[in-house]
């Protein structure tokens, strides 16, 4: 019997039909993968399963005094005169910047504290496990970096990023750095509500406006003084950071100053508090802090919020290098050679 369809009809249908079969699991699968990859997003909890988890070192390099938990660092302590300075490197791992930074910290022996997000952290957890082999402190710096995410999503995107910090480490972290150092935001909020400490700076190296290394040297050295915690980027383009590192490190360590982790510069402070007899706005009269010890010592206290904090020059001085004793606790000036417009960084 004859064909009711012609044989280019037919061949036609066939190959519709079989466009339509190899179509249908396409589009399903780009359905998934477009759902993880969403930017920003932290990962679905079945992506960090406890088992999966390595189990968490009790790393004395990172232990925080308990004063300091569950607040926001933002000052030294008044006097401070010890010649150690903490140096913080924000947004990586990141495999060009990243590695770059590592060597030249090595060359220099000096230590410093990364405040590493998630989503890059997923990307690049060879790069963190280096930092960590090469003596270096970790922080939290969100899953995210997102400066607008819910409330109910906060505590989520923090715990993702701590989550894969000890899966890929083994190591747990109470550091946290806001993004943006905005203290308000519900990030932070959340971190203080779990006991990480927040950290912010107090001289800003003003390089998330991507100046030339020259100017990033500037800003940092505008008379550092002891126990200053400098900020800085290993994030994504931030190539003129790590030009300018080794005339930061040159010229900070012929003044005498010595390169240290924000634990190890925290217990510093503690030190020098007790031994003085001093207390500052960065010890338990900080509300947040005097709310965290409220809990552990399970008296109730009212909760204040944080403080915003903006990048702003009231934190950095006019420069000679000082004599590392000069404690100054804060400084101020401008000069037309360095970025004085330090908007929060980003």
């Amino acid at each position: 019997m004859r064909s009711i369809f012609p044989a280019h009809k037919k061949l036609v249908l066939l190959l519709l039909c079989a466009a339509f079969l190899v179509a249908v699991p396409l589009i399903d699968k780009k359905e998934e993968i477009d759902e993880q990859s969403i930017p920003g997003v932290a990962p679905a909890a079945e992506d960090l399963e406890e088992e999966d988890i390595s189990p968490p070192t009790a790393n004395e390099d990172l232990l925080v005094p308990p004063q300091y938990r569950g607040g926001v660092v933002r000052q030294k302590p008044r006097g401070f005169n010890e010649p150690v300075i903490a140096l913080t490197f924000d947004d990586g791992p990141n495999p060009i910047v990243t590695p770059k930074v590592l060597e030249i910290l090595k060359e220099y022996n000096a230590k410093a504290t990364f405040f590493v997000i998630g989503k890059h952290v997923k990307l690049h957890p060879n790069i963190l496990k280096e930092v960590v082999a090469s003596g270096h402190a970790i922080g939290n710096h969100s899953f995210s970096h997102s400066y607008s995410i819910p409330t109910e999503r906060a505590a989520e995107d923090i715990d993702s990023n701590s989550r894969l910090i000890r899966k890929v480490t083994g190591l747990t972290t109470t550091l946290f750095r806001p993004p943006g150092g905005f203290t308000r935001g519900h990030l932070a909020q959340a971190a203080l509500a779990q006991g990480y400490t927040a950290v912010l700076w107090t001289i800003s190296s003003a390089d998330s406006a991507r100046i030339p290394a020259k100017l990033i040297a500037n800003n940092v050295l505008h008379t550092p003084h002891p126990g200053d915690i400098i900020l800085m980027h290993d994030g994504p383009g931030h190539i003129e950071t790590v030009h300018a590192l080794p005339k930061i490190l040159e010229s900070l360590r012929a003044a005498g100053f010595r390169f240290v982790t924000v634990p190890e510069l925290l217990r510093a402070w503690d030190l020098w508090e007790r031994e003085n007899g001093s207390q500052d706005v960065s010890t338990s009269k900080n509300p947040q802090i005097e709310h965290q010890n409220a809990l552990y010592s399970g008296r109730p206290k009212h909760q204040e919020p944080a403080h915003n904090f903006a990048h702003s020059t009231h934190s950095h001085h006019t420069m000679t290098l000082p004599s590392p004793g000069s404690g100054a606790a804060s400084n101020s000036t401008t000069k037309p050679d360095r970025v004085t417009s330090a908007k929060r960084h980003r």
